[in-house]
């Protein structure tokens, strides 16, 4: 694997441009990784994940002598805003847990924040997404759209995504600079064999 996508993964960085200041060769080098990490039965699925997260970053430190930072820097993005008539949100039905399944043209989310919806655009769209609804609560998203990658000569008769969301739920996507947490890497070596 791809020291930048072993990057990506454990420091979840899900658009494109996230990660910058990298060698040209951790982007297209790839090694082979074992690892084992022996987890107590009794860890909840979400720990579990948190914990292998931060093991893959030792990792990268470790093995990879990985130096970084974050910051802030100007990009091109969207921002999700109300729409001019309002929003039309769902309320989850009482008892529902929170669960998301997404495909290449479809999201189910109920029981979800506005932040969820956030995540979920930011990886669709490969661009920073920033809520500036400011809506909480809790709510049931739900619909379909056209891919991104839909073949233009095939009418699904599905709106785009920018159409559903404000149809659908009363919310707009802005085309706009914004600042967004970027991942630099300062410093990256091959890794030594074992």
């Amino acid at each position: 694997m791809e020291p930048t996508v072993l990057i990506e993964n454990a420091y979840r960085l899900l658009m494109e441009g996230q990660l910058i200041g990298f060698p040209s060769w951790a982007d297209r080098d790839c090694f082979d990784i074992e690892a084992k990490a022996d987890e107590d039965p009794a860890v909840e699925l979400v720990q579990a994940r948190e914990r292998n997260l931060l093991r893959l970053q030792s990792l990268l430190v470790s093995r990879f002598q990985l130096r970084s930072h974050w910051e802030r820097r100007m990009r091109r993005g969207y921002v999700l805003v109300v729409g001019k008539k309002g929003t039309r949100l769902k309320q989850p039905e009482q008892g529902s847990v929170h669960q998301t399944r997404q495909g290449r043209g479809t999201l189910v989310c109920t029981n979800c924040s506005i932040s969820n919806l956030e995540v979920f655009l930011s990886n669709f769209l490969k661009q920073p997404v920033q809520d500036e609804t400011r809506i909480q609560g809790l709510y049931d998203f739900n619909f379909a759209f056209e891919p991104l990658d839909a073949d233009p000569s095939s009418d699904s008769g599905l709106p785009s995504l920018f159409t559903a969301l404000e149809d659908q739920f009363g919310l707009k996507l802005e085309s706009r600079t914004i600042s967004v947490e970027t991942f630099v890497v300062d410093h990256l070596e091959r890794p030594s064999s074992n």
